[in-house]
């Protein structure tokens, strides 16, 4: 329409050009080219060698203090922003996430200084543009900055499609008008956000590195990094970037464990997978060991009444998630057992006579070298030497652990009753 009869005359030219629309393509990388492709990349807009006397100090001690000056951080973080600078077209199969309550802490500036190397290549984007139909805005794109891109409602329903942005190398392209098309994804994702959750997370997330920003920072801060960014600041991290040391970094290097990272998977758990992370690390009150089905269910309703969770699953749909976790660090598969166990009203008085009454029911085994009687801070038994040749499965293994396991589960029961 902008053209006119041109546009006529055009279709009219038995020798106008044309390519099929596969071959319309967004390659950084510079191997498709005309005439038989139309690469709709052409070059990044800034300049090197930054101009004369052009620094980035201050910018790179910022991202230091977004790293929360953890050099481990620090590393991981500006070898992801380094390797697609690097090796253009690399699709990062992780995210870098961004949070914290605090305003005035220089998320977005990262964003800011990241945008102006990527130019008309990087885009920001909000709740709006991700729950819209048309998607266009992540078309030939290499950078995104994500900012509150889903509120409270809305997280676990976006995030198979965050998920899929953020690690899948190809995307649907919906433009209004225009038939769908399959492009390259390119993308790399910075998500920022002032909640305490921005993300749904789960607990065996692979894609997310999650830092946490609360440190406000006065204006003067701020003001000398602008003053490098306007004498080539911009230019000199780009050059900084493309020097930096990313040693056997790559595109599906794993994110770097925070303890912000595990906080945010931690929040993002059903309570019966926050339970398990909490027994396999010691934290919930019972030893890791073996121990009977119903003593551990019972120590899970108590754990979550002490620690006020509302949606308590049933005992079918907390078995198998315990026992899909157990399977999953190849402990033996649970088993009908005839075993020696103290009775209820025993394990909830305290009172534990010197003989056990036998029983049978479901127990579940945990390896000798994965047992953790006691939390990591109160004790080391980590470092001491396992006998991995004993049978975890035998009475004479497991007996002795159920009475340990219940002896415990008494103080649990008696601080749930102290909680209400």
């Amino acid at each position: 329409m902008a053209y006119g009869k041109r546009v006529d005359w055009w279709l009219g030219e038995d020798d106008r050009k044309m390519v099929d629309q596969a071959h319309v393509v967004f390659d950084p990388t510079g191997t498709h080219r005309q005439p038989l492709f139309v690469n709709l990349f052409d070059r990044l807009p800034l300049t090197l060698p930054a101009p004369a006397g052009a620094r980035c100090t201050k910018i790179v001690e910022h991202v230091f203090n977004l790293c929360g000056e953890n050099i481990t951080v620090f590393d991981w973080v500006m070898s992801w922003l380094a390797y697609p600078l690097k090796n253009p077209g690399a699709k990062m199969r992780t995210a870098l996430v961004l949070h914290g309550r605090s305003e005035g802490t220089g998320k977005s500036k990262l964003g800011d200084i990241m945008r102006r190397i990527y130019g008309r290549y990087a885009t920001s984007i909000g709740q709006a543009e991700l729950q819209r139909d048309f998607n266009d805005w992540v078309s030939a794109k290499l950078f995104v900055v994500a900012e509150e891109v889903v509120n409270r409602q809305d997280r676990a329903h976006l995030q198979g499609y965050l998920q899929s942005l953020v690690d899948r190398p190809t995307v649907q392209i919906n433009t209004k008008n225009m038939p769908i098309r399959e492009e390259r994804n390119h993308a790399n994702f910075m998500f920022l956000s002032n909640q305490q959750t921005p993300l749904v997370l789960n607990w065996r997330d692979r894609r997310y590195t999650v830092i946490r920003v609360e440190t406000v920072r006065p204006a003067e801060y701020f003001q000398a990094i602008d003053e490098e960014l306007d004498n080539g600041g911009a230019e000199a991290f780009l050059e900084y970037l493309l020097a930096f040391d990313t040693g056997k970094f790559n595109q599906f290097t794993k994110p770097v464990e925070t303890k912000d990272r595990l906080h945010l998977i931690t929040l993002g758990m059903s309570p019966d997978q926050r339970f398990m992370h909490y027994w396999q690390t010691g934290h919930a009150g019972v030893p890791f060991c073996c121990c009977p089905a119903s003593s551990l269910y019972s120590a899970f309703k108590a754990w979550c009444r002490v620690h006020g969770e509302r949606f308590v699953p049933t005992s079918t749909q907390f078995g198998r998630t315990i026992s899909e976790e157990l399977e999953r660090i190849d402990a033996p598969p649970k088993r009908t057992k005839r075993y020696e166990s103290f009775s209820d009203k025993e394990i909830a008085d305290g009172q534990f006579p010197s003989e056990t009454t036998p029983m049978q029911g479901v127990v579940y085994f945990v390896p000798p070298k994965l047992e953790r009687m006691r939390p990591p801070s109160v004790d080391d038994e980590a470092d001491k030497p396992v006998d991995e040749a004993v049978d975890c499965t035998q009475p004479a293994y497991f007996n002795p652990k159920i009475k340990l396991f219940q002896a415990q589960l008494h103080e649990l029961l008696a601080s749930a009753r102290r909680s209400l």
